[in-house]
């Protein structure tokens, strides 16, 4: 099982209700909760469902998919071939490598002199869970869909399993993840709501929710998916929401089949009326401000010795809300004590008018399917001829057609009939310049100059090299800039983690 189902299984302690039991009852509190989630659901996916097949199309011109089919199927029609120039992919992979090359560890600075050694502490700490999480590697995927996509998500929380540290940093693909559709703050501050799609077999839901199993199993065998259909489910939002399952096997004598649930994680803001720690006789630190619980010890000998005051006050409380279909696995607050969502988003670029994300791939996508069309068209010309003939120049047809394409052809036509054979490569090359004016354009408009990837130009003085250089870091310095936001935002989250989760002594080895 994944860190992120364990991190679900961890929400399933506290819920109530009889073994295996096929309809479980709910409120109408608890109902009318349920229609607002799953309406802001069905509205997000609605809305968010074109810009997310526009991503997709971005990760098929990384990955050298490029062709409409339609288009494609129309210059193989007429014998052409629908080449592939790929000049889009050492240009991103040149704005991935840079980010591997320069990756960066955590540092806890000290406000005061005080604060030295603690902060100190806090960055081996950092320091330690970013190896045994293999943070850079995690971090270099997420930041991979950012280039591509747009958006790239690292999620941060807590696991049970004792044989692993608690706390664990995962990559989660963006293709799970849909976000509040009214945000526009990078760190999704002003966000009311994320969800998160999880396939899961069937027999691992039912571990996870064991009081459900008899429901689940119910609702596995009621509704079909299309697992992976991403690219359709994005165009075309009018299938069913509610599809949970997918039977897949094997062809042949044996045949395995696996039933795969669709369980839907909303984390949602609610405002609620709380109370709140602040300094009393002794400053609290980083306690102050968080939510006063009457069943922490520690907060509750904070509050009976003064050390402590209460303050009430009405804050947008964090919950987790766990469903399938009409079935609600778990509701319940965030065990965090941050109050944060705990997914991070990595941001590239932003479109002004609905706030949808783009990575650098969008603004080169046409000029990469002009170039392949040049190219494709060039080849087209240089490898063909055309053929003015009287009707009856020859007998066969077929044979002339033959000939004329072989560089020793031998041609026999009737004594007083005219054949000519047009060759315009001139126009070949005309397509020629044209594709490489593309690939100029491909190099001024993705920021990654000749000189960034070391090959030879006209640049001859280190003065004009550097220049070109810093013209493309300055290009795309959002997309670096944004990404030390979510960094920063990660850090804050996982000492957060710390403080609440690492309450005995460890050693660590410092190397």
């Amino acid at each position: 099982m994944s860190e992120s189902s364990e991190s679900q299984a961890m929400f399933a302690d506290n819920l109530k209700g009889e073994k295996n039991k096929v309809s479980p009852e709910i409120t109408e509190e608890q109902r009318e909760k349920l229609n607002k989630i799953k309406a802001w659901w069905a509205y997000t996916r609605s809305i968010q469902a074109p810009a997310r097949a526009e991503c997709l199309k971005d990760h098929d011109i990384y990955d050298g998919d490029q062709w409409d089919p339609d288009d494609k199927a129309e210059v193989e029609a007429r014998g052409q071939i629908a080449t592939v120039f790929n000049r889009v992919k050492p240009t991103i992979d040149w704005i991935i490598g840079s980010e591997k090359k320069n990756r960066i560890d955590f540092r806890v600075l000290p406000r005061t002199s005080e604060d030295a050694k603690p902060a100190e502490a806090k960055t081996h700490i950092l320091k330690y869970l970013s190896d045994v999480n293999k943070l850079p590697t995690e971090r270099s995927q997420a930041f991979k869909d950012t280039v591509i996509s747009g958006l790239g998500w690292l999620e941060a929380g807590v696991t049970k399993d004792v044989t692993k540290e608690p706390i664990f940093i995962d990559y989660e693909d963006w293709r799970n993840i849909w976000y509040d559709p009214l945000s526009v703050r990078l760190d999704l501050k002003d966000a009311r709501f994320m969800f998160r799609r999880k396939r899961v077999d069937l027999d691992v839901a039912c571990s996870m929710f064991s009081e459900f199993s008899g429901a689940l199993k119910i609702l596995a065998n009621s509704s079909v998916i299309d697992e992976g259909a991403y690219s359709q489910e994005y165009a075309d939002e009018d299938t069913d929401l509610e599809s949970m399952i997918e039977m897949t096997g094997f062809e042949g004598t044996d045949r395995a089949q696996r039933n795969r649930l669709e369980l839907v994680e909303c984390w949602y803001k609610t405002p609620e009326n709380i109370e709140i720690m602040d300094n009393g006789t002794q400053d609290l630190g980083t306690l102050r401000g968080q939510k006063y619980h009457a069943d922490d010890p520690a907060h509750k000998d904070l509050v009976e010795g003064r050390y402590a005051s209460l303050t009430s006050s009405i804050r947008m409380v964090i919950r987790c809300m766990i469903f399938a279909g009409d079935l609600v696995l778990q509701d319940q607050e965030s065990p965090y004590n941050h109050n944060r969502f705990p997914f991070i988003p990595i941001w590239g670029f932003r479109k002004k008018k609905d706030n949808t994300q783009y990575g650098p791939v969008r603004n080169l996508r046409d000029i990469q399917d002009d170039l392949n069309k040049r190219r494709s068209k060039a080849l087209f010309i240089l490898s063909t001829n055309q053929i003015i003939a009287d009707d009856d120049a020859v007998t066969d047809w077929d044979e002339l057609a033959d000939e004329v394409s072989r560089p020793d052809g031998i041609i026999k036509k009737k004594k007083g009939s005219e054949i000519e054979i047009n060759n315009d490569r001139g126009l070949a090359q005309e397509h020629v310049a044209l594709m490489n004016q593309d690939a100029e354009y491909i190099e001024a408009v993705g920021g990654v100059t000749d000189e960034q990837m070391g090959r030879e130009t006209n640049a001859i003085s280190g003065k004009a090299i550097e220049a070109r250089k810093e013209q493309g870091n300055i290009v795309n310095s959002e997309v670096f800039d944004n990404l030390r936001v979510s960094t920063q935002m990660l850090g804050e989250i996982i000492l957060s983690l710390i403080e609440q989760y690492y309450t005995d002594q460890k050693i660590f080895r410092i190397t």
